[in-house]
Parts: C-alpha cells; structure tokens; sequence
C-alpha cells in the first residue's frame, strides 16, 4: 500500500488499481472467516508511540478497497494513549508503520468492528502491558 512504513496517510488517494498481495476478500477465504464483518465487536490494538496520522492512514486503506468508513467521528475509530486519555506518546515512523499495518488487517477481516487503537508511551514491557490492560478495559 501506498501508506504504510510511515504514517503518511494525509492526503494520500487510494490507486485506481488494488496494490498487488492479498486483498480484503482473499483474506477472509484463506482463513473461512465470517462474512458479518466482525459486525457488533470490538477489536483493541496495542502499539508503542504514536502515530498522528493512523485514522488517515486507515481511511485510505479502507477506500482502496471499498470498505465501510471507519471514524472517530461515526464512533467506529478510537485512539487513546496507555492511561486511556489522549496525551499521545512521541510520534515514530517506524511504529507507525506497523500501526497501519495492525489497522489494515483489522480492517480487512472485521470491517465493520469497531477499532480501539491503544498507544504505549513505549515499547517497554512495562508501557505494553499497561496499554493491554487499557485495551482490554475497554474491549
């Protein structure tokens, strides 16, 4: 995908033709996923940093592939920081690549869950694990 490795989702159109590698629909037929889209459950994602532009990022994706919209402002997207507020850690690329990455496959295999992105003030063991009790708190 054009936006991932980066976080470099704003103002980024989705191509006319689909990247090649796995879509959305090759995805739920390899692993005979269900079709309701994850509909009616949430799916909490931990990550260490921050990425600024992942609800850009996750649009962008999700427009490639004619996915459902999925907002902060329609209630289906929600970033918080490991304490639950939105003091958001410092910003790296590296990590907001795999952010995306973590978002595009929730995406591609429960499009109509709803996604909590939890960022750890770090990678540290100590950071990660209280971002996974935050996410599990709110799952």
């Amino acid at each position: 995908m054009r936006h991932t490795g980066g976080g470099t989702g704003k103002g980024v159109k989705p191509t006319a033709q689909p990247p090649k590698g796995y879509s959305p629909a090759d995805l739920l037929d390899a692993y005979a996923l269900p079709r309701n889209g994850g509909a009616g459950t949430t799916v909490a994602i931990v990550d260490a940093y921050d990425n600024p532009n992942a609800e850009a990022d996750l649009a962008v994706y999700r427009a490639q592939y004619g996915l459902p919209p999925c907002t902060t402002a329609g209630g289906c997207f929600h970033k918080v920081d490991q304490w639950g507020g939105n003091a958001y850690p410092i910003a790296d690329e590296g990590w907001a690549g795999e952010m995306d990455l973590d978002l595009d496959m929730v995406s591609a295999i429960a499009p109509r869950a709803r996604i909590i992105l939890v960022e750890a003030s770090t990678a540290r063991n100590a950071d990660l694990g209280t971002a996974v009790h935050e996410a599990v708190a709110r799952t």
